[in-house]
């Protein structure tokens, strides 16, 4: 299959030697697309499918692409059977609306609902606001009736509290795969009285996929922005 694409909503990723997946979406010209073609291309008797090929041009005007130039960006980093990896974003939100008592509906389309009191939640200045105001208390917001497979999450998000001495916080916690809003899986970022943060990945019922919580080393909570991108 062929299809023209946007930086916006595609991304596409080279396995570098040193420095892992890297995006290299900007260096590809949109004017020809990007093709992609696998499985059989016609009956075959011996049970084995036509390897996977994804073709696509690449702006190399600076040689960096070039396996062979030792002055290039990436030299000796890559070459034949290199991994390479493209992904379409299905469902994005900018937040950029001002909506109030909910979520509204997303960039793409999807109408937001919401569990809990609809006054908990607003929209304003690209920011999708949750308010708690009382301890031991949740909220989240979801997109109900879509199915997905092999998916990635990502979701900025960002606290008003700075202190935890009065007990652990969940600035950030992704719901994935739910069937209800009582059949979920989630991935929990805490942050911790000593300020530390951990992660799980839990079900809904609250029995632990991953070896209990997994610390984030290094990483002192003081209310700045996280950035979490679960992947299911």
């Amino acid at each position: 299959m062929a299809f023209p694409y946007t930086p916006e909503d595609t991304r596409i990723e080279m396995y570098l030697s040193t420095a892992g997946w890297t995006d290299i979406t900007t260096d590809v010209y949109n004017r020809d697309g990007v093709t992609i073609s696998r499985g059989y291309t016609s009956e075959r008797t011996d049970g084995a499918a036509t390897p996977q090929t994804c073709s696509f041009t690449l702006d190399n005007r600076t040689g960096q692409y070039t396996p062979s130039n030792p002055l290039g960006q990436w030299f000796r980093q890559f070459g034949v059977n290199t991994a390479l990896r493209v992904s379409t974003g299905l469902i994005a939100d900018t937040f950029t609306r001002t909506t109030s008592n909910g979520w509204g509906t997303a960039d793409t389309g999807e109408a937001w609902s919401v569990n809990g009191t609809a006054a908990d939640f607003s929209v304003s200045s690209g920011t999708g606001k949750h308010t708690i105001s009382a301890a031991n208390t949740t909220r989240f917001s979801y997109l109900p009736g879509l199915l997905f497979r092999d998916v990635d999450v990502t979701a900025t998000v960002a606290t008003n509290v700075t202190s935890m001495a009065g007990g652990s916080i969940f600035p950030g916690c992704i719901i994935l795969s739910g069937q209800s809003t009582s059949d979920f899986f989630l991935v929990t970022v805490e942050a911790q009285t000593t300020a530390a943060v951990r992660l799980r990945i839990l079900h809904s019922t609250g029995v632990v996929l991953s070896n209990g919580y997994t610390t984030k080393t290094g990483l002192t909570y003081t209310g700045q922005t996280l950035k979490v991108y679960p992947a299911l």
